[in-house]
């Protein structure tokens, strides 16, 4: 992106040339271009079209934006871009800033994957009771016949009682 200011129409040629020479040093690094300005020339001028012809630009702006001459309204302020369609919303606003110009505004337009939802699991100890967990396990370890060297059976049984007494619940957060 480069913001761009020509004070007046007859230095547009040079205005281009140092346009040119920053473009050509950056497009080896970057695809797209963005350039947005007060040029003071309009993009039919002989020198900005041959300017746009070398860089494949084009304009956003197609409305006049310079109302110095009642009459004779002139598209001065430009956004020029080699990516037309990565934008969208382009047009003039009045702020009152000015006497004669309008502000050239414009929206890049872009999509973002939306990110998987945040699953959550955690146990539900509302109705839970250390009491009656207790005897139960008791119960049931008494029942199975398990032992102390017998973790596999002990680890089943605690789950089952777990998943009865604080049964498993999900929380689904999506990240906006």
């Amino acid at each position: 992106m480069s913001c761009s200011y020509n004070p007046s129409k007859n230095l547009i040629k040079k205005h281009l040339n140092h346009l040119e020479k920053n473009l050509n040093y950056y497009l080896p690094k970057y695809e797209n271009i963005l350039i947005i300005g007060d040029f003071n020339v309009e993009i039919g001028d002989n020198h900005m079209t041959d300017f746009s012809h070398v860089f494949s630009l084009k304009t956003l702006i197609k409305d006049p934006t310079c109302f110095k001459s009642a009459e004779n309204p002139s598209c001065i302020d430009l956004i020029l871009t080699n990516q037309l369609k990565s934008f969208c919303h382009s047009k003039m606003v009045d702020i009152g800033l000015s006497d004669f110009h309008s502000l050239t505004i414009t929206m890049l337009r872009n999509n973002f994957k939306k990110q998987e939802p945040r699953i959550i699991k955690y146990r539900d100890f509302r109705n839970f009771s250390n009491e009656t967990f207790e005897n139960l396990l008791i119960r049931n370890l008494s029942l199975r016949n398990v032992t102390c060297n017998d973790f596999k059976s002990f680890q089943e049984v605690v789950n089952n009682l777990l998943n009865k007494c604080a049964p498993l619940k999900k929380k689904v957060y999506s990240k906006e």
